[in-house]
């Protein structure tokens, strides 16, 4: 109980002071990089680069996930829809543009299957879960790790079972 009201708390707090969050981010920790490590003549290209320009290339590859990421790229599995792994798009979010393996676990953690499908935000929170910093980190399926099944090794298994659609008639009674 303890670990929910602290996580609403904390919650609350950063959804009341997201504009400070902001500001800090695009300019007062920049601007204290620069004064730091290269002098007051240096602020305002930091502030630029570090803040502004990054922030920019961040949201643009949020954005390429999301629209990009469903018509460019490759697919692993072949039953969640349209969704894409983009190697591109996952640079530039340090490992969401594996779209396609995140439609297919979307629960998981980490988004990377294959050895060479860096996700360096899946590794920092499956860290921060092994520090007990973050709890309920979910893993991702062994047996749908490698892909999507041969159909022939299903043995008659339905790869995918939907609900049959309730009827108009049933519905309103």
């Amino acid at each position: 109980m303890a670990r929910g009201w602290s996580a609403i708390r904390l919650s609350k707090f950063c959804h009341k002071t997201r504009w400070l969050w902001v500001a800090f981010s695009l300019v007062v920790l920049p601007a204290g990089w620069a004064l730091a490590f290269g002098g007051p003549e240096h602020v305002l290209g930091t502030v630029l680069i570090g803040g502004f320009l990054r922030t920019f290339i961040f949201l643009n590859g949020v954005m390429g996930t999301n629209s990009l990421a469903h018509y460019f790229g490759y697919r692993r599995y072949h039953d969640v829809g349209k969704a894409t792994n983009n190697w591109f798009i996952s640079i530039l979010t340090l490992g969401d543009g594996w779209h396609n393996n995140h439609h297919a676990q979307p629960r998981a953690a980490s988004n990377h299957v294959s050895w060479w499908e860096l996700d360096f935000n899946g590794w920092t929170i499956e860290t921060l879960g092994k520090l007990g910093l973050v709890w309920n980190v979910q893993k991702r399926d062994k047996n749908r790790a490698a892909g999507h099944p041969d159909p022939h090794q299903l043995e008659g298994k339905p790869v995918m079972i939907f609900a049959e659609p309730a009827k108009v008639d049933e519905a309103v009674s």
